[in-house]
């Protein structure tokens, strides 16, 4: 899995090569892979296959950094979704394209659209609905002349179940899955994020463990050492 990661020294280059990816014909998918999604994979085959069917898979989190380094290999930087999935929608939102996102709930979701996209149309939907609610929502809303930009904002591992769907259902239609997490609720500052010095030196997940700690102590208290009991064997 960790071989499968796409490696960048500089956010420009993961741009370039979204560049080149060709959106005009086919969907591309973006995953963000951190400690969780390793150990999701690790318990799970059908999840793993799914994850190594993004076209980007992108390295997030200070462990799968450490576990890259122990490998001898490049970690490169740190491409967490939280920060880069906001500077991918400005991207195309400088573009001619259409926003669908799906996540979180009301009125935190319409308050994340409004603050993501800008320039083009963009409709959106609670997270906490049924897969088929969430397809026949991207039917309606989905454009067969334009870059479509879907946001799946609905946590590991619905939304990359759920991206896979979506690229085999709407095969005539072309644009980009995100795979996003929590992006919404931190757009829409339902959640706080760790100040800009604890995200530096890689901790935020500490800061958010200690703001969440009932629905993440699985995660982080149990989930970390785990991972690297994995990694180590």
């Amino acid at each position: 899995m960790l071989d499968k990661i796409n490696i960048y020294n500089r956010e420009e280059d993961f741009f370039q090569d979204l560049e080149i990816f060709n959106l005009n014909k086919q969907f591309g998918i973006i995953s963000f892979f951190n400690h969780h999604c390793f150990n999701l994979c690790y318990q799970n085959e059908n999840y793993q296959k799914v994850i190594l069917k993004s076209d980007f898979l992108l390295r997030d989190g200070i462990g799968v950094k450490l576990a890259i380094k122990k490998m001898k290999n490049n970690p490169g930087i740190n491409l967490n979704g939280t920060d880069l999935i906001p500077k991918i929608l400005n991207y195309y939102d400088n573009k001619n394209s259409n926003f669908l996102i799906i996540g979180s709930k009301m009125p935190w979701v319409s308050i994340a659209s409004q603050k993501l996209i800008k320039n083009n149309k963009c409709n959106y939907l609670d997270g906490f609905q049924s897969d088929d609610d969430c397809l026949n929502f991207i039917e309606k809303n989905i454009n067969n002349k334009l870059t479509n930009i879907i946001l799946l904002a609905m946590g590991m591992p619905r939304q990359e179940n759920l991206g896979i769907k979506i690229k085999k259902q709407f095969v005539n239609h072309s644009g980009l899955i995100i795979n996003g997490g929590g992006v919404v609720d931190f757009i829409s500052k339902r959640k706080r994020r760790a100040p800009l010095f604890i995200r530096r030196i890689g901790m935020e997940w500490l800061f958010r463990l200690i703001i969440e700690p009932k629905r993440l102590f699985n995660r982080y208290v149990i989930g970390i050492p785990i991972f690297f009991f994995r990694i180590l064997k």
